[in-house]
């Protein structure tokens, strides 16, 4: 019984390892991108929690979080789907 604890456990830990180490490339990246961010987004979490605003009404959030796209490289399209708070970012 002891030998087979051993072995699962073995097994588990050699499992977990080798698992951590296969980390799709893009899920790193995003993971560091947000990290170089952190203090950014939480500066416009903060930001957009001190100056809220109703729904369909979010112009001051709105604006804050497309300029903080553009201004890292995304395509910004306003006011989607006739809506002037609505936007699509792409990259």
């Amino acid at each position: 019984m002891l030998n087979k604890t051993l072995f699962l456990a073995i097994f588990l830990i050699g499992f977990m390892v080798t698992a951590q180490k296969k980390i799709p490339k893009n899920k790193v990246l995003i993971e560091e991108s947000v990290a170089n961010h952190k203090s950014d987004l939480i500066k416009i979490s903060d930001e957009i929690w001190s100056n809220a605003e109703t729904a369909f009404e979010e112009n001051k959030s709105s604006k804050l979080l497309a300029d903080y796209a553009e201004k890292n490289g995304f395509k910004v399209d306003r006011g989607v789907a006739g809506m002037p708070t609505a936007f699509v970012a792409t990259y």
